[in-house]
């Protein structure tokens, strides 16, 4: 009876023990969800356009975002006492939009009733912004013909001029039937499309082949060493007394004449003026 009587009381020990330790395991899963969601909301509520597909519809507000950072705008001291749109106050994207405004992007005068960061943003606007961002809004302001689309009666009157600045800019090119649907709303897919206009085109440069000829590294040459001459050695009065000075021999013929001997040879020349004396 002892024997199976602490075998109930181990098992029911074990029992107990496993019991706590599937408690502590989904606490823990419970609080790791927890986590996981939080943090995803927080990204969400922070880079809600990171979130979009491509084929989703923008907001102004998301775009905003989008823009500012890709023209690398400073938003740390870009929110106002007073905002410039009453309705982006305590909005997510308010620094983008207010950083937006300070660099003269958008217009307050454009959104008399509201900037409404949490609508559609439309083909147009998106134009009017790049437009602006690459510094033809006067140009654009002054334009007038026709854009080339079938679909301009659709455009307001203050859009025709940038829709054709921008055209000419390459922000929009050929569209599908001709027609740019200005006041559609503009999926992300669309506006990354457009938004790649404002970035410096980086010119694809091939890879030059390594040079065959040697390397012609100029190296000073090295001047020679100039042989040393020999001097003559000099000699005294008294040696050059002792020195006889050697007669050519003439005989059997010679190419000399006599008076090239008489002025080599001023000795041999006085003793044949001092014979003619003496014949005389």
């Amino acid at each position: 009876m002892i024997p199976v009587f602490s075998y109930q009381i181990l098992n029911e020990r074990n029992e107990k023990t496993m019991r706590k330790k599937e408690k502590r395991i989904g606490i823990i899963a419970i609080v790791l969800l927890l986590l996981i969601c939080s943090s995803i909301y927080v990204a969400y509520r922070l880079h809600p356009e990171s979130f979009i597909g491509k084929d989703e519809i923008i907001t102004r507000g998301e775009y905003a975002v989008i823009l500012a950072q890709e023209i690398s705008l400073d938003i740390s001291n870009a929110e106002k006492e007073t905002p410039s749109f009453l309705d982006i106050d305590g909005h997510w994207a308010e620094k983008y939009i207010e950083a937006l405004v300070d660099a003269g992007i958008i217009n307050p005068a454009d959104y008399p009733d509201g900037f409404h960061p949490d609508d559609p943003i439309t083909r147009a606007e998106i134009i009017k912004l790049l437009v602006k961002i690459k510094g033809s809004e006067d140009e654009a302001k002054n334009t007038r013909g026709h854009s080339g689309y079938k679909d301009q009666v659709d455009f307001k009157d203050d859009d025709k001029g940038y829709v054709i600045i921008g055209r000419e800019n390459g922000i929009i090119g050929d569209e599908e039937n001709d027609k740019i649907r200005p006041n559609d709303p503009a999926t992300k897919g669309e506006a990354e499309e457009m938004t790649e206009s404002i970035k410096p085109k980086l010119i694809e440069q091939k890879p030059t082949k390594p040079s065959q000829t040697p390397d012609t590294t100029t190296l000073e040459p090295i001047k020679p060493t100039e042989p040393e001459i020999p001097t003559e050695p000099t000699t005294t009065p008294e040696e050059n007394k002792s020195t006889i000075t050697p007669t050519p021999d003439y005989s059997g013929g010679s190419s000399h004449d006599s008076s090239d001997r008489d002025s080599y040879y001023p000795i041999l020349t006085s003793n044949k003026l001092l014979y003619s004396f003496i014949k005389r």
